[in-house]
């Protein structure tokens, strides 16, 4: 491959110069020399291109396979698989064609967590914005970093979720840590696990650690995750099914807000 070396560029005629022989000879020999190395390049150059193919040239599968080993190494979120905290793929850089290929195809491949609240203990209470207006604030919210929203909002509704686990605490429990590192194990009030195989959609709900050190939450508790299944179910439940948009993430999540009672 060409070096990044930077060169002199010269030019040889030694006609007007008083030289000796053996003078003539060595720049005779020079010339032979850069003659051959410039036969011996474009040798290198051809075989290269041989080898060298152009990505958007290739069929959408192979480049699917492609794009997929380059998010090995790209999911920098790690074990946390936030999706509050997901980062632009380096591969999204290359051009914005590879972008608007390779982003829906990152968030469809990929399993996500959100870390969510809910204020379990004033779920229907009328008064409760009054008593506890920080809890209902934290409640039934992505918590979506600003440069996160920014990443989603290049694929726009092209990104669809199909495997994503919503993780659920007490709201005077919540923290942006949670968010960041995880939820701890002994905070968590319910999960709702969701995941996309060939088209089936199997949602699982389960009981957190803090639920069953809190039983006369229990009925709230059941009430809240019997809703959020429903609407998990709804959404999924639609035709051709591949996956939740952001607007369907928050619809699910908005089930997790404090409720009027009927």
């Amino acid at each position: 491959m060409p070096s990044n070396t930077t060169f002199p560029k010269f030019e040889v005629d030694i006609k007007d110069l008083w030289t000796t022989r053996e003078e003539e000879a060595l720049v005779a020999r020079f010339e032979g020399w850069y003659t051959e190395l410039q036969k011996r390049s474009a040798t290198r150059e051809a075989a290269a291109m041989s080898k060298s193919f152009r990505l958007m040239g290739l069929p959408p599968e192979l480049r699917n396979r492609i794009y997929a080993f380059a998010f090995q190494n790209e999911k920098k979120f790690g074990k946390r698989r936030s999706l509050a905290l997901v980062a632009t793929p380096n591969i999204t850089r290359v051009s914005k064609k590879v972008r608007e290929e390779t982003l829906p195809l990152f968030f469809a491949t990929t399993s996500f967590r959100l870390s969510l609240a809910s204020d379990f203990y004033n779920r229907y209470r009328p008064d409760a914005e009054y008593k506890s207006k920080r809890e209902i604030q934290r409640s039934g919210t992505l918590h979506i970093k600003q440069e996160v929203k920014k990443t989603l909002g290049f694929a726009g509704n092209k990104i669809l979720i199909g495997n994503i686990d919503f993780v659920v605490c007490n709201a005077a429990d919540w923290r942006s840590y949670d968010r960041d590192w995880g939820m701890q194990s002994d905070i968590a009030v319910f999960s709702a696990r969701v995941r996309l195989d060939q088209g089936n959609v199997v949602v699982g709900m389960s009981y957190g650690e803090a639920a069953n050190n809190r039983p006369e939450l229990s009925d709230a508790i059941d009430e809240v995750m019997d809703d959020m299944k429903a609407v998990i179910e709804k959404f999924s439940g639609r035709k051709n099914f591949q996956g939740f948009s952001m607007r369907d993430l928050e619809q699910i999540v908005k089930t997790l807000r404090h409720q009027q009672k009927s």
